[in-house]
């Protein structure tokens, strides 16, 4: 393919990998991305290598980007500069120009909503910029409200904030409940206008929450979250007596879809312009919730390691399955998807020596990915 690999290393600093190809010319750029054609973006972050990758991406939308090491220069003052900073308050910069600054910390800067963890929200935050407005004036949208009351039951503290935050911003009244046998005795106290439940947890699980919910005589909107996306767990969830399931990690866009569906509102309808701006305003899981996450993985990678100690699959299952779920939601993705395919081969093979090896594998990813996290 006349594929082209280098590798530069350098000691108590890392690894940088690169893999050029030539490839055919693609198709015009989808319409939703960032469009900076004529932007001139001067970058500064704490790592020169996360500078490069900035500016690679802001080169593909169209700006012409640099690092912004010598050249904060006076006269140079039309450039846009991208200022990432690990907290706040950062280091002192005399700059007369335009500016974005982002925080790794998660905090939120001058009020302008634009996620330091996600390339595409910076972007657009610079092509606000270049037309003179506030990046947080793009993300602004009115999102329908459905003002429900909504019993989640779900036994992962992440998913439960990120859940609740979720569907706070649809307007909804939200009560949690640990597991099924909380959600029953929450059923039993208040009203509620739908149920959205977990599949999986202790002591009782979604199905048999289900079951019980409508034995009881219940008729509102039983709504099944899973992280399992095979095809019979929608035989599974309409069996027990739920309406839907949804797989996890759930989108904003998804949840009013399924909300709208209950909904005899007609202006819980989306404006015209909200598939392109959910992404904007979809809570950001490390952003608001860093803390828990870091506990949360922790606690459940201390289970799979123990398991893994006295071959316990069951408990390594379940360690598994919910470390799957938390970085599928942090947008660990690839990561998650190699889980899951390691709890496909359990199924079947178990504990095996190729899944061991599998295991310590992805147990040493994880290591990697919660050691960045927290030192940000």
């Amino acid at each position: 393919m006349g594929a082209e690999i280098t590798l530069e290393s350098k000691p108590q600093q890392g690894s940088k990998f690169a893999v050029t190809l030539d490839l055919a010319v693609g198709e015009t750029p989808d319409e939703h991305e960032p469009q900076l054609a004529g932007a001139s973006v001067l970058v500064r972050s704490p790592h020169p290598e996360l500078t490069e990758n900035i500016c690679t991406w802001l080169r593909y939308w169209g700006a012409q980007a640099a690092s912004a090491i010598d050249r904060l220069l006076p006269g140079n003052d039309e450039a846009i500069l991208l200022d990432v900073q690990r907290s706040s308050p950062g280091e002192a910069l005399e700059w007369h120009g335009p500016i974005l600054t982002v925080y790794l910390s998660g905090e939120v800067a001058n009020g302008d909503e634009v996620d330091a963890y996600s390339l595409s929200s910076i972007g657009y935050g610079i092509g606000q910029l270049l037309n003179g407005d506030s990046p947080r004036e793009q993300y602004e949208m009115t999102l329908p409200q459905f003002h429900f009351r909504v019993l989640v039951a779900e036994d992962h503290p992440l998913n439960q904030v990120t859940l609740q935050g979720q569907l706070e911003l649809l307007g909804c009244e939200v009560q949690l409940a640990g597991d099924g046998e909380e959600a029953l005795a929450q059923w039993d106290i208040a009203p509620f206008d739908l149920v959205l439940t977990d599949v999986n947890m202790p002591y009782l699980n979604g199905y048999d929450l289900a079951r019980k919910l409508r034995a009881e005589g219940a008729t509102v909107p039983i709504i099944g979250v899973t992280a399992n996306a095979m095809l019979d767990e929608e035989r599974r969830c309409v069996e027990a007596g739920m309406n839907a399931w949804l797989v996890k990690p759930i989108e904003l866009r998804t949840l009013v879809e399924i909300l709208r569906k209950y909904s005899h509102n007609d202006h819980n309808q989306l404006e015209s312009n909200e598939d392109r701006d959910f992404r904007h305003v979809e809570p950001n899981v490390l952003n608001k919730h860093r803390d828990i996450f870091l506990s949360t993985m922790e606690e459940d990678l201390r289970q799979l390691e123990q398991g893994m100690a006295d071959s316990d699959a069951d408990r390594v299952a379940t360690a598994l399955h919910r470390m799957r779920a938390a970085l599928a939601l942090a947008n660990h993705r690839a990561l998650a998807a190699q889980m899951a395919a390691l709890e496909l081969h359990m199924q079947t093979q178990g504990l095996d020596e190729q899944g061991q090896a599998r295991m310590s594998a992805i147990v040493a990813d994880i290591r990697q990915v919660l050691n960045n996290i927290a030192s940000i």
